[in-house]
């Protein structure tokens, strides 16, 4: 995972939710280009083992630094 990025107006303050880029290798020894998003969630009850849900967007589609857009009229 590359380019962590989070809410910025959690920036200096608690925060459940990391979103970054990932590489979608099928291969546990290789590494690849970035081609997933990856959104953890780093809530207490997680504890060390962050649950991600992973966004694969298929063969030779590629992604860079996430930048987090939030959702007007969405809860912070």
């Amino acid at each position: 995972m590359e380019f962590p990025s989070i809410n910025n107006r959690h920036t200096g303050r608690p925060y459940r939710y990391l979103y970054s880029s990932g590489a979608a290798v099928k291969d546990d020894v290789k590494w690849g280009p970035n081609q997933c998003l990856v959104k953890c969630d780093t809530g207490p009850a997680v504890g060390a083992a962050a649950a991600e849900e992973v966004y694969y967007f298929g063969e030779r589609a590629f992604v860079q630094e996430p930048l987090f857009a939030a959702r007007p009229g969405g809860r912070v």
